[in-house]
């Protein structure tokens, strides 16, 4: 294997923002701005919400648990796994986002003129 197929086999799908409601099948990798609800740590789950929604996320990482606090608000980037009824993200990285206005964020992402 030469060093550019070496280079494609390891190249990363871009980030996604999204909410909630436009998670598509064909997204690979997403970021969403939620809150978290629960973290189970025995079973290395995360519940979180964007206020209407909820979202099932697995944690790769036992360490993620000593860093997060239920209630909070955060930028879940990770990967969507798919079923009948909806999805849920392996996550990759958590953001925190408690000082960032979640008003001027969803503005800011409304803004968005292509993705």
């Amino acid at each position: 294997m030469n060093e550019q197929q070496s280079e494609q086999s390891y190249k990363r799908e871009p980030i996604l923002e999204r909410n909630f409601n436009n998670v598509k099948k064909e997204d690979q990798r997403i970021a969403l701005l939620a809150t978290l609800l629960t973290a189970e740590k025995t079973a290395s789950t995360l519940i979180i919400s964007d206020g209407e929604k909820k979202v099932t996320c697995i944690s790769p990482s036992d360490e993620l648990f000593e860093r997060i606090e239920v209630g909070k608000h955060y930028r879940f980037i990770g990967i969507p796994l798919f079923f009948e009824e909806g999805f849920e993200l392996r996550l990759e990285l958590v953001q925190e986002m408690n000082d960032v206005s979640k008003n001027l964020y969803t503005k800011t992402f409304n803004k968005l003129l292509w993705q």
